[in-house]
């Protein structure tokens, strides 16, 4: 199986504070990785170099074969990256379709037809199918406006 995402020597401070120190990872095409650890030890500022939000102070990250750098970061989010914020980042005047299917189709070009498709067997694996044409404030804290969404990954579309 091929490399799909190469972490070499990564490395991370903020001013004195080394946040990531010296990090090497090799995910291979097909492999599933979860990444876990207390608040503030590093999972999501690891996920932000890896897709370049933020530029690693040192160290390499290789995406399918080729090197995400500052020039190409937003082609290659655009082609290999999804996430999903933890501040819950839903724009409050669409509804929890439009959320889910802005990206695709605005980013990735997918047909709005099978973005909605993929949207509601999403909404359904979560059991919030019904909550489809419901507004962020309209969600109760159990559902997605206040639902730990970090743990729950929606398939990307290839």
């Amino acid at each position: 199986m091929a490399d799909m995402v190469k972490v070499e020597h990564l490395k991370k401070n903020f001013g004195d504070l080394e946040v990531l120190k010296d990090i090497n990872l090799t995910v291979k095409e097909g492999e599933k990785l979860v990444i876990i650890g207390p608040s503030g030890s590093g999972k999501s500022t690891f996920i932000r170099c890896i897709n370049y939000l933020e530029e690693p102070t040192s160290g390499k990250v290789t995406i399918a074969g080729t090197e995400v750098t500052k020039k190409n970061r937003l082609e290659m989010a655009k082609k290999y990256s999804s996430m999903v914020f933890q501040q819950f980042n839903l724009y409050p005047h669409l509804t929890v379709l439009h959320n889910l299917t802005l990206a695709p189709i605005k980013l990735q070009k997918v047909p709005k037809k099978e973005a909605i498709a993929h949207a509601m067997e999403c909404l359904e694996r979560v059991g919030l199918k019904e909550k489809a044409g419901n507004y962020p404030t309209q969600l109760s804290g159990g559902q997605p406006s206040g639902m730990p969404y970090r743990n729950i990954i929606f398939p990307a579309f290839s």
